[in-house]
């Protein structure tokens, strides 16, 4: 039976921690102000993220190695839809709450690649470990692609009065269509390696602009300016409700042990990181609000991960 060391899970969550401590610490020091912090996202929006899924995509992807690629990004946007069809049933909880759009997308949008890929280091190694890395990676596909189309929508669009589609054709969803579109022709052969090599450090920084931008915007925190009923209320619905959903559709439809981890990963990690860009970089979001979830989820989701991982691996024994 694969075991959970308590001790490495706490520390792939620290390590997060410790990066977007960075952010805090600059914002806090004036090192970076509200204009840096814009421009951070920007970056991150229209540079760091996009060489992120060109790289990975070019150099992880196989479809030889994985025919059935196509399943994942399914099954993504089949976590995607769990997660917001929980976040509009349990609004009913929250009669008078004004951040909606923000509390739906807390619930629906998971750190779904940096934590569950830490988390398999953590847990397997040898071809458990890549075989759990390469599915997330196609999980990925799908749920980056949902992340900036229907996660603008949600936080952004549907309360515009229309559909902008130029846009939700942003950089992050063109990189990951047009990269995927590529790879799907054969194309990796003909992308030449000073390219890959170009954009590998690049795509490195996506994690670390990220997190500075996250801790960044904690330091402009206020904390009285959240409803702490509805921001506490997300965090539970996010690390206990939605991880006991997917271990019960897990069970019921009898999945496969490698495919149902893999479903239990993305259903028990916290709010992405990722919601506090778009809600600094789209005007009209309640920032605050998305941040103070965000702190949290990733506080307690300390004592929530192993628990659920270990209901599981209970539960279920790989074939």
């Amino acid at each position: 039976m694969l075991t959970i060391p308590f001790t490495d899970v706490a520390l792939a969550i620290l390590q997060i921690f410790l990066m977007g401590l960075a952010g805090f610490l600059f914002v806090k020091r004036k090192f970076i102000d509200d204009a840096g912090l814009s421009l951070l996202a920007r970056l991150m929006i229209f540079f760091f993220w996009p060489c992120y899924v060109f790289y990975h995509l070019m150099t992880d992807f196989h479809l030889e190695t994985y025919p059935n690629w196509w399943m994942f990004p399914l099954l993504s946007l089949g976590v995607t839809l769990l997660g917001m069809m929980v976040g509009r049933v349990t609004l009913f909880f929250f009669p008078g709450i004004k951040q909606r759009k923000e509390y739906v997308s807390l619930v629906t949008f998971q750190n779904s690649g940096y934590l569950p890929l830490m988390l398999v280091t953590a847990m397997l190694s040898g071809p458990e470990a890549q075989r759990m890395t390469v599915l997330i990676l196609m999980f990925l596909i799908g749920f980056d692609a949902t992340m900036w189309t229907l996660g603008v929508w949600l936080l952004y669009a549907r309360h515009r009065g229309g559909w902008d589609l130029k846009m939700l054709l942003n950089p992050p969803f063109l990189a990951i269509v047009g990269t995927t579109f590529v790879v799907l022709i054969g194309g990796q052969h003909w992308v030449p390696q000073f390219i890959l090599k170009a954009a590998r450090p690049f795509s490195e920084c996506a994690l670390p602009v990220a997190l500075l931008t996250v801790g960044g915007n904690l330091a402009l925190l206020k904390i009285a300016a959240a409803n702490q009923r509805a921001v506490l209320g997300a965090v539970f619905v996010k690390l206990i409700l939605l991880p006991l959903a997917g271990l019960l559709l897990i069970m019921l439809f009898k999945l496969d042990f490698w495919v149902g981890l893999l479903v239990m990963l993305e259903t028990i990690v916290p709010s992405a990181v990722s919601l506090s860009i778009l809600a600094r970089y789209y005007e009209g979001v309640d920032e605050h609000f998305i941040n103070q979830a965000l702190l949290l989820s990733h506080v307690f989701c300390l004592a929530t991960i192993p628990v659920f991982l270990s209901c599981y691996l209970h539960l279920r024994t790989p074939g």
